[in-house]
Order: C-alpha cells, then structure tokens, then sequence
C-alpha cells in the first residue's frame, strides 16, 4: 500500500500547491483562477451545480480548498492500488 499513499499524497499536495494555493492568494477572485478550479475540478463543480447548490464564494471556496484535495487524493489513490495490483500479478 505504499504506492497508494504515495500517489494519494502526491496529488493532494499538487492539487493544494497549484490550484488551492493560488485561490487562496488572490482571494477566489480572478479569471485565471477561476478558469484553472473549473477544469481541475470540474467533477465537483458540476455535481455542485448539478444538485443545485447556492454557488457564492463560501461554497466555492468549500469546494476548491477542501474537496479538491480529497478528490485528488481519492484518484491518486486508486492509481496506486491500481499499480500495486500489477506488481502482484508480475511476482
């Protein structure tokens, strides 16, 4: 299991260094930033939209700040079980 929580943290600490950091700094406003959570984490964004959520900065930044991290922790994590399954299958 230590692919998984390697990959797992490694895409939370990408997710966290390159998108949650810059919406943090410029305060969730901005087009760039804006443009950069809608296609990093647009799963969430449409399901936030889908469900008919309130979309104002709280739940934007509710969104951005915290379940993108635990979304891409979630793939990286399913990478590494996906690469742990093949080392087992080639031993």
């Amino acid at each position: 299991t230590r692919a998984t929580l390697i990959w797992a943290g490694s895409l939370f600490c990408v997710h966290v260094l390159l998108l949650t950091t810059p919406v943090l700094l410029f305060n969730a406003t901005g087009e760039t930033q804006g443009w950069l959570a809608f296609f990093a984490d647009f799963p969430l964004i449409a399901a936030m939209l889908g469900l008919g959520f309130q979309v104002d900065r709280t739940s934007y930044l509710i969104v951005v700040c915290v379940l993108g991290p635990l979304m891409y922790a979630a793939v990286g994590a399913a990478i590494g079980l996906v690469i742990e399954r093949q080392r087992m299958r080639h031993r």
